[in-house]
């Protein structure tokens, strides 16, 4: 586990052909290249006071230029309360898919 404040390190491994690379790239970096999408949905009696804990996360995402999107709706924390938002959600995230970009602006191939 990192220590607090700094970012982990991953190495990433890739083959071109009969060439493997490993690259270096901390978490940041490695995040800013891949196609996130969240779609944050809490009731507003939640037990757990879930719309509490999400603003935070929504907002740091928004400064961060990440697909994100929040909606605190009549309910509590069951299934009940999400389905409604289920096809928006849906809708939001599959309309950002994308294949990640590799480092040099290479898009990621399946299986590779």
């Amino acid at each position: 586990m990192p220590a607090r404040g700094t970012s982990s390190v991953i190495l990433l491994m890739r083959q071109t052909g009969n060439v493997k690379t490993i690259q270096r790239c901390s978490t940041h970096s490695l995040l800013k290249n891949l196609p996130i999408a969240l779609y944050f949905v809490a009731g507003d009696h939640d037990e757990y006071e879930i719309e509490s804990q999400i603003g935070p996360a929504y907002k740091v995402m928004r400064e961060h230029n990440f697909d994100v999107a929040m909606r605190i709706v009549s309910g509590v924390h069951d299934f009940s309360t999400w389905r409604p938002e289920l096809p928006d959600a849906l809708r939001f995230v599959c309309d950002k898919l994308s294949r990640p970009e590799l480092a040099g602006g290479e898009q990621a191939q399946p299986g590779k």
